[in-house]
């Protein structure tokens, strides 16, 4: 980048002389900034505006439809029984008798205590599970599953419309096997053929086998050896090892000896000598068959209403009551519970404050936007689309709707219009409105045959106005965007022409100092000459 030095010659500062008449030739770039200035902020203006309408029409959407705005209210002399809400199809000023007898539920059964539900405790069999009518499931337990988690898993795995899970009940054997139905309309079975490790299991422990020999599966007891002997088992809990230590414990007064063999993927016990073991007599085994207990049947909900008997199979019940949901808590025959259903009042009082409120919200930033009391306004202030949303919202609320109720405009509920167009409500007149005339109101605000009411048409105006593609706001953005990109180029071809006018006028105060330097050194020249020539003649009188 060079450097340059104004005034030098010409005495002139020409930076200060170019900025200044840049900032003349600026001026139509500073009037299109301004321009882009003013549409942006018309544009948020009515983004402002757009979102004040949506919420006012939000806040009306109920009141354009009978079925909201003639909300129910539902009350019950007891809340112990049920809890009840209603839906806006409920017959009002209709009274219910109900009577809780029973809650729906499903069967829950549960298994003895084990002491640990990691082990493979158990023998290889098979469950039978039945749920209901459906044809039985059979599930296999073997080496892969005999542990009080594998039997869970495996009814889980069987999805048969039973749900398994352990329980820990803190108990020395805490851990129980709990099955819960899926559904209150059908009860189940389950049966095993698994091994019993009670009794006489002679048989099992020198064929067939087990799985671990060294799970404490077995309770205390006798056995019988075919010798004559017996053996007595004093542990709570043996294994097929402690069973094979109690009879070798003995070898010298039975002179026979056990010992524990694989056969196959199980262990057994082989005695010497070709004996046997005669019999057992073992009780207070952990891990004898499942044990299942009945704790809860299944059974249906059963409710009386007006002495109609109704069933469910949840406790939940949406179509007992016409328009009413019940949520069964407790049940308790002989005692009723009336059920009543009328109007929500409050609730219609509360849709018309709020169309209060929001028509309010829009009228106030109309206003902010307007010059009043010597305000300058807002960006919008003359704007003709905004005169237009005004005037409308104003027609509609004064408008008079044709019906055969007594009410034909929304100043007979209290509605009054103030000095700056914003809107106050009687209260006391609304709620007589309400209490006197609910059905005139509803015709006045939804309509009658086929015509729309004013809280219709207001809705209507307000879909229309604030619609994404066809609305006040779409169109706006698309003229703003259309004028920003106009000024936008507008301002690019001015910066280069203004980039070339300043690159002009320096070369050319550049070209008058360099004229100046060269007269200025001509000028000293000539006076040098015309004093050296005045010297001479000077010299020479």
């Amino acid at each position: 980048m060079s450097i340059s030095f104004s005034g030098l010659a010409t005495s002139l500062d020409s930076n200060a002389i170019i900025e200044q008449l840049m900032k003349i030739e600026r001026q139509p770039v500073d009037r299109l900034e301004a321009d882009r200035s003013w549409f942006t902020k018309r544009q948020d203006a009515y983004t402002t505006l757009d979102g004040n309408l949506k919420t006012f029409l939000t806040s009306i959407e109920n009141l354009g439809s009978s079925d909201d705005l003639m909300k129910k209210s539902v009350n019950s002399t007891s809340q112990d029984f049920f809890s009840v809400d209603a839906e806006n199809d409920a017959l009002p000023n209709t009274n219910y008798q109900v009577e809780v007898l029973a809650l729906a539920q499903v069967q829950k059964d549960v298994s003895q205590g084990y002491a640990d539900k990691f082990a493979q405790g158990f023998a290889s069999g098979e469950l039978t599970l039945t749920v209901g009518d459906n044809e039985a499931v059979t599930i296999t337990i073997d080496e892969t599953n005999n542990s009080l988690e594998g039997v869970m898993q495996a009814i889980n795995d069987a999805d048969a419309g039973v749900n398994a899970s352990i329980i820990n009940d803190g108990t020395d054997s805490p851990y129980r096997l709990v099955l819960t139905g899926e559904n209150v309309a059908s009860g189940f079975t389950l049966t095993s053929t698994l091994s019993n490790y009670d009794g006489d299991v002679s048989g099992q422990l020198e064929a067939g086998g087990f799985s671990d020999q060294d799970a404490e599966i077995f309770g205390s007891g006798t056995l019988s050896l075919s010798t004559g002997d017996i053996i007595t088992l004093s542990d709570e809990a043996n294994s097929l090892t402690s069973i094979m230590e109690a009879i070798n414990a003995e070898a010298l007064t039975t002179g026979v000896t056990a010992s524990v063999v694989a056969d196959g993927d199980n262990f057994i016990l082989s005695l010497s000598d070709g004996e046997s073991i005669a019999s057992t007599a073992l009780s207070g085994s952990n891990y004898s068959p499942l044990n299942l207990v009945e704790t809860q049947s299944a059974t249906q909900a059963h409710i009386r209403v007006d002495n109609i008997d109704i069933y469910s199979d949840s406790n939940t019940l949406t179509e007992a009551i016409p328009g009413l949901n019940l949520d069964l808590v407790k049940a308790e025959e002989g005692t009723t519970t009336v059920v009543s259903v009328g109007i929500d009042e409050a609730a219609i009082k509360s849709q018309i404050q709020s169309f209060v409120k929001g028509y309010n919200s829009v009228a106030s930033f109309i206003n902010s936007q307007s010059t009043i009391n010597g305000s300058s306004g807002g960006v919008l202030n003359g704007d003709s689309g905004v005169g237009v949303i005004k005037r409308r919202l104003q027609n509609l609320l004064t408008t008079t709707i044709d019906n055969s109720g007594s009410f034909a405009a929304l100043s007979q509920l209290g509605l009054k219009t103030q000095k700056d167009g914003t809107l106050e409500l009687d209260d006391e007149m609304l709620t007589e409105a309400i209490q006197n005339n609910l059905a005139d109101v509803e015709k006045l605000l939804v309509g009658e045959d086929g015509a729309d009411g004013v809280a219709v048409k207001f809705q209507n105006y307000l879909e229309g106005i604030t619609d994404s593609i066809d609305g006040v706001l779409a169109g706006t953005k698309k003229s703003t965007e259309s004028n920003l990109k106009r000024i936008d180029n507008r301002i690019e071809q001015i910066e280069v022409r203004l980039a070339q006018r300043e690159e002009t006028m320096r070369r050319q105060y550049t070209a008058l100092e360099e004229l100046i330097s060269g007269m200025n050194n001509q000028s000293a020249f000539l006076t040098q000459q015309m004093d050296m020539l005045t010297n001479m003649m000077t010299g020479n009188n």
